[in-house]
């Protein structure tokens, strides 16, 4: 009798357990909507992007060679862009979270990407600065650092075809190109760096137009530097089409700088001061500190001066003369009662 009313209930808790057919069209429904999501056109914006990157590195660092300094503000930009935009991975346990065009939706998160490969390039930058004695370790690091910063150069190009009007592109893919570039040129890949960075030079010098500007800036930085000394140690590379190159790198050569202004001197060079005589070292010293005066007087003897004569200059009788000498002594105190008990 046991065993029937479980049987019953079994074979009536089967059918309780299928899928309703409501689950599955609300399912269909979120898929569609995620799909309609998807296919409807994103805002268009328009990003300064070299103009941008030369504020900040000239405010925060980079006008000294602080490159340490400059990643350290890339590092909070990031984190105020991820909190305006709601790209947060986590409150307790790190959650990933991949960024998406769907999330860049103003100005302000498409240069997200931006400051990741910003980030990435002032530590690979700081790691080559820091490697003075060539350690291999740091060198691989310093190769991974300038990796990612091409890869987020080139996620950047990528949203900005979406999310980003004409000019903006063109400059993406010449900032893509320039990454790219120094990303070859770190590892001594003269041929590839050579394409890549002539690329964005070709690409900078069309937006700026000739005119003086953050844009002509690089160009003249990529003549002079980069494609200077890729042409020296791939001659192969010299052709019809890069004389231009040669030409403007050959007229005014300058040495290597990644971004960077040394301080200019405002203080003129002290004039040496005469030799002179030393003096004699006077009877009281003064050291002087700020703010108090201390005085320091010369050493003292130990002992009274005349101590010093009495020990070195009188003769004192023998013990014998004084024992010899005792009995009149005698004498005489017990006489005047001088003596002692």
């Amino acid at each position: 009798d046991s065993i029937t009313p479980m049987a019953t209930h079994t074979s009536a808790a089967t059918p309780a357990t299928a899928v309703p057919p409501t689950a599955t069209a609300e399912g269909e429904t979120h898929e569609a909507d995620a799909a309609a999501a998807e296919d409807v056109p994103l805002p268009r914006h328009s990003v300064a992007i070299l103009a941008e990157i030369k504020r900040a590195q000239l405010a925060h660092g980079l006008r000294y060679a602080d490159f340490l300094r400059y990643r350290h503000y890339c590092t909070r930009r990031i984190r105020r862009i991820c909190k305006y935009i709601r790209l947060l991975h986590g409150r307790h346990r790190y959650q990933k979270r991949n960024l998406t065009p769907g999330m860049l939706t103003t100005q302000r998160g498409l240069m997200l990407p931006l400051y990741y490969a910003e980030r990435a390039w002032s530590y690979g930058m700081q790691l080559r600065d820091d490697n003075t004695k060539g350690d291999a370790r740091m060198r691989y690091h310093m190769i991974r650092r300038f990796r990612k910063a091409a890869f987020w150069g080139q996620k950047l190009h990528q949203f900005t075809l979406t999310c980003g009007d004409e000019a903006t592109q063109k400059e993406a893919r010449a900032y893509s190109a320039w990454q790219q570039g120094v990303f070859a040129f770190i590892r001594a890949l003269w041929t590839e760096a050579f394409g890549l960075l002539l690329e964005a030079r070709h690409l900078y010098a069309e937006l700026g137009g000739g005119v003086p500007g953050p844009y002509q800036e690089r160009v003249d930085e990529l003549d002079q530097t980069f494609l200077r000394i890729c042409l020296h140690n791939a001659p192969q590379l010299a052709s019809p089409a890069t004389a231009q190159v040669s030409a403007a790198s050959s007229a005014a050569p300058v040495p290597i700088s990644f971004e960077v202004e040394k301080p200019k001197q405002t203080t003129k060079a002290a004039a040496p001061k005469p030799v002179r005589a030393p003096k004699a070292e006077p009877k009281r010293m003064r050291v002087r500190k700020d703010p108090r005066t201390v005085v320091v007087e010369p050493p003292q003897p130990c002992k009274p001066l005349v101590f010093d004569i009495a020990s070195n200059h009188l003769v004192f009788p023998s013990l014998e003369t004084r024992k010899a000498k005792k009995g009149i002594f005698q004498s005489i105190s017990n006489l005047f009662s001088w003596g002692g008990r």
